[in-house]
């Protein structure tokens, strides 16, 4: 099984895009390394390359590849071992008049409007901006990854959604949008619980969290969940409790 695997990842054609503005440090350039569109990748190495720190996008598998940068940190919880915090226990309480849906991916017209506002409220004057149902599709669906929307309702109304790719081992957070008057409910917190808890139900190991930035604001709940653990530039997992805020 692991030589077919390791022969397989031999096998992988990868790409360079050309050097663009950083969309998370200002005045910075970034480039990423992706998978050959043309590969269907399976969903062994799907995980492989998971655990090198590659996140989806759509149908594309990419990684920031910034030869004089490595500030974007892959992060993911250990979901057997996570005991919540006081802050997510009260967070969860307080959204106990909420019901949790878990619905095959697709484009629904009241899914794709907290979309949009999602997007036009967090992240206006983006690449993102401005939203349209193609790039919903286009971001958020894919022909060959194993996805679920984790949809969390106030009876009949959808406040958030979140977009999780599920492999052998893990699960993985792929994106989170939710209602933004919401804010007494931190639905961005409370739906990485649910995602936590969906991944232990499933018998999973890990919940992939997406890059986490030294400095960055936006970012700093990502090592509020622990036991978790950070990808070091040579391949290795550890610890992050004990390494949080050493990398440049």
């Amino acid at each position: 099984m692991a030589d077919r695997m390791n022969a397989s990842v031999t096998e992988m054609k990868f790409g360079i895009t050309d050097t663009h503005d950083c969309a998370y440090l200002a005045g910075r350039t970034a480039r990423n390394l992706f998978l050959d569109p043309v590969r269907v990748p399976s969903s062994d190495e799907a995980m492989l390359l998971t655990r090198a720190g590659f996140r989806r996008t759509g149908d594309h598998l990419f990684r920031p590849y910034c030869p004089d940068c490595d500030a974007c940190v892959p992060v993911r919880l250990d979901v057997r071992a996570f005991a919540p915090r006081r802050r997510h226990r009260r967070i969860w309480r307080k959204n106990s008049d909420l019901t949790i849906k878990v619905r095959p991916p697709a484009f629904r017209e009241d899914w794709y409007r907290l979309y949009h506002r999602y997007v036009l409220t967090r992240h206006p004057g983006s690449d993102m901006c401005p939203p349209s149902r193609a790039q919903f599709r286009d971001f958020l669906l894919s022909r060959w990854s194993r996805s679920l929307f984790l949809c969390i309702y106030h009876g009949p109304c959808v406040l958030s959604i979140a977009v999780t790719d599920v492999v052998s081992d893990a699960a993985i957070a792929v994106y989170t949008f939710y209602d933004t008057d919401q804010t007494v409910r931190s639905l961005g917190i409370y739906s990485i619980l649910a995602q936590a808890s969906l991944a232990r139900l499933c018998g999973k190991r890990h919940l992939y969290l997406g890059y986490w930035i030294d400095g960055h604001a936006r970012m700093r709940y990502k090592l509020d969940f622990s036991p978790s653990e950070q990808l070091m530039p040579d391949g290795r997992w550890v610890a992050a409790d004990a390494h949080a805020g050493c990398r440049p």
